[in-house]
């Protein structure tokens, strides 16, 4: 092994050598131009992405090193590398990490092993033949002797880079399997047979307790751990990621996918101002709800009205939701697994085609109407004024341009959607399907380019206004509160009257426990009488027969009763569009 020099006590690498280290690297993989930020400590080499900024930790040991420069390279090579080559985007990642699953039916032991695939392959098969020398951040990692996962690799590299490595005495197990995984990463076999192989040989390592999955997660917390990926570095990152998630059915699974791919990727501190900005979430701040709610355990016999089916509870009790819990923090893999099943369930019953959007226009020419063209597109008085009506020969389509102040305009009509999601303990079976129900709703209004405002209610209610950013709003959808059931109804008034010259289409998802019913059933008469529109989409979690019965019996509330929730997700579009 190559004896350790170091430089002069007054000559080490400043700040400009560790940037021009990383833009060459940069330039070499070519990846496109990135900001930086670099920090000195004495933690392990670490880089991450961040919102599109590279944020790198170099040891200070490195600075006073004659090869220091070198080996500092060679990291930003092997780290761009991720991106470049291996796994290099999360679709690649994920299908690679699905396979590794099928192996030790373990989420995280599937990580490590896409970990421990994509080191080997960048360094025993990528960097080698690309710059034709083995890779020198090598020597600086193994400088001391590697614990948990990275004995493995330790044992995996010294098969080939035995003369420039430290010794260290590697237990006999994990040789024998290193010798069987270097040869198969050598090989010209497909990944995921390579990574099938990874897998199988880290459970075994795992069930004999040669290895422990925990100390990944401990290397997790500076981004040691954190695999970088193409996504990282472009503009539509998330609608990737929400891709991938889209696919996902199990809740243990997307659970995982968000922890290990998604949760550090996210800025809490934005979600977290969104919130303040409502007066919701915000720790060690007075509760301006001086209404007390009570609890589902203290609700009393004498509470039930003759009759009812739930304890009779005053619309008034019902107040703005102005502080929420770890529980309640702890489900932010909701808003992007629910976004994701949604825009897949749009575009499966949609597609992809424009839809016009409000817009001020005026008539330029016309142009020749072909079957394939929308039917509204034909412009039928124009076509008779060319003669016998023949398709695709005499049908003309008008066509309109931007308009100027003061033109002759064409207005498209918007649609204005509140969305009212029953989140109460009697949903909670059913949440998935109803929350999934109220994204299409509010993703396919945003798409028409309507406006939209969120009302999710239990035994408090939390708003996403109409002017709430789109982050809010989808957080809003996404929470499950789990308390008592009373539709707020000063919460609908207040929306409602915010627009108070458009209809509004109100679309309640809900089990119809309300338990406010009476209160609710006269209040929602009066929404229809001022011109808005009222859909309750019933979908059946709790038992409220008569409940029902009396929602689906009053007049101008147009009522669905949905059994199965893919029915739910044509209903809603169909009446959005």
């Amino acid at each position: 092994m190559k004896k350790i020099s170091f430089l002069d006590k007054n000559k080490y690498l400043s700040q400009s050598n560790i940037i021009n280290a990383l833009e060459r690297a940069r330039v070499e993989m070519f990846i496109p131009p990135l900001p930086s930020k670099i920090v000195f400590s004495s933690n392990d080499f670490s880089m991450n992405i961040f919102k599109k900024k590279i944020y790198a930790n170099i040891p200070k040991r490195l600075l006073y090193l004659v090869d220091g420069y070198d080996i500092i390279l060679w990291y930003f090579r092997h780290w761009f590398s991720y991106i470049h080559y291996c796994p290099f985007n999360i679709r690649t990642a994920f299908m690679l990490q699905k396979t590794a699953y099928q192996e030790v039916n373990d989420w995280k032991l599937a990580y490590l092993s896409l970990k421990i695939f994509s080191d080997l392959q960048i360094n025993l098969i990528y960097l080698p033949i690309r710059y034709h020398q083995m890779p020198l951040h090598l020597t600086d990692i193994f400088h001391i002797k590697p614990k948990g996962i990275w004995k493995i690799e330790y044992a995996t590299f010294i098969n080939v880079y035995e003369k420039y490595l430290p010794k260290y005495k590697i237990d006999k197990d994990i040789l024998f399997y290193s010798k069987i995984l270097y040869r198969s990463i050598l090989s010209y076999r497909p990944w995921t047979s390579k990574i099938k192989l990874v897998a199988s040989i880290f459970k075994k390592l795992y069930l004999m307790k040669k290895i422990d999955k925990e100390f990944f997660d401990k290397r997790k917390i500076k981004g040691e751990g954190i695999i970088p990926l193409y996504s990282d570095i472009e503009d539509l990152s998330m609608k990737e990621f929400r891709e991938v998630l889209s696919t996902l059915k199990e809740i243990k699974d997307v659970k995982a996918f968000y922890e290990q791919w998604l949760k550090e990727r996210i800025d809490f501190k934005e979600i977290k101002k969104e919130l303040e900005k409502k007066k919701i979430g915000k720790l060690g701040g007075k509760d301006y709800n001086k209404t007390k709610v009570p609890k589902i355990q203290d609700i009393k016999e004498k509470q039930f009205r003759k009759g009812s089916e739930e304890p009779y509870i005053s619309s008034s009790v019902s107040k703005p939701l102005t502080k929420l819990n770890k529980k309640l923090w702890s489900n932010l893999w909701r808003l992007f697994w629910y976004k994701s099943k949604a825009e897949k369930i749009i575009l499966t019953l949609v597609g992809d085609k424009d839809i016009n959007r409000q817009g001020w226009n005026i008539y330029s020419y016309t142009e020749t109407w072909f079957i394939d063209d929308e039917i509204e597109d034909l412009d039928l008085e124009t076509s008779l004024e060319e003669g016998p009506l023949i398709p695709e020969i005499t049908t003309l389509t008008p066509v309109y341009r931007p308009s100027p102040s003061g033109n002759v305009i064409r207005r498209i009509k918007n649609v204005s959607t509140l969305i009212v999601l029953d989140s109460s303990k009697s949903m909670l079976p059913k949440f998935d399907d109803a929350a999934i129900a109220a994204f299409i709703a509010y993703l396919n209004t945003k798409k028409a380019g309507g406006e939209t405002a969120i009302i999710n209610f239990s035994s408090n209610y939390i708003i996403g206004d109409w002017k709430d950013s789109d982050k809010l709003k989808e957080l809003v959808l996404s929470i499950p509160q789990g308390e008592l059931t009373i539709l707020p109804l000063n919460a609908i008034k207040k929306i409602t009257s915010e627009l108070q010259s458009r209809q509004i289409y109100i679309i309640v998802i809900t089990d119809c426990g309300w338990q406010n019913i009476t209160e609710a059933i006269d209040f929602l008469k009066d929404i229809t009488y001022r011109g808005h529109k009222i859909i309750i989409f019933h979908i059946e979690s709790g038992k409220y027969p008569k409940n029902v019965e009396t929602i689906k019996h009053t007049k101008l509330l147009k009522f669905y009763r949905v059994k199965n929730p893919e029915s739910l997700h044509g209903l809603i579009i169909s009446e959005i569009q």
